[in-house]
């Protein structure tokens, strides 16, 4: 059954000079902040395996730290994590958004220990102090008049469309 949507979404320059959908990376933003904040150890452990094989598939436990900042959940069935967004589109927004500190970066070479990785804006131009949020005037709207059968394909619903 093919859907219609009329609507709009707004669009910012992103760190690596890229346009997104500045909801998406907002929403990704405070749901791994919140990680960082509330799982620090697992949240270096997800960024480790994620920016060091880049063509590695996320392992179950990966997948479920997702389920706990609410990118995944498990189905009924059978268990398995299914995750909410695709999987390069996580991948990407953290290589996007994390670097590994100066300091960890030498500790960690010295003392093969796992490196720690902190968040940083995943904007071309945050406002001052808040990380998560671009001031209005560097947004821009774009209209879609989108048809399709998969919900999940509308281009508002991406980080990069």
């Amino acid at each position: 059954m093919l859907e219609v949507i009329g609507g709009s979404y707004s669009e910012v320059e992103l760190s690596d000079g890229r346009t997104g959908n500045y909801e998406v990376a907002q929403q990704y933003y405070r749901d791994f902040e919140r990680l960082e904040r509330e799982q620090p150890e697992k949240f270096n452990q997800l960024c480790s395996y994620v920016l060091s094989n880049h063509e590695a598939k996320l392992t179950p436990e990966h997948k479920s730290l997702l389920v706990d900042i609410g990118l995944a959940w498990r189905t009924r069935v059978n268990g398995e994590i299914i995750l909410q967004k695709p999987e390069e589109e996580i991948r990407d927004f953290l290589r996007l958004s994390v670097q590994q500190g100066a300091l960890s970066r030498l500790f960690t070479a010295l003392s093969l220990a796992q490196p720690s990785y902190h968040l940083v804006s995943p904007f071309k131009r945050p406002d001052a102090g808040c990380a998560d949020k671009v001031a209005y005037g560097y947004r821009w709207r774009i209209h879609t008049d989108w048809v399709g059968s998969d919900y999940k394909d509308y281009p508002g619903n991406k980080l990069v469309p």
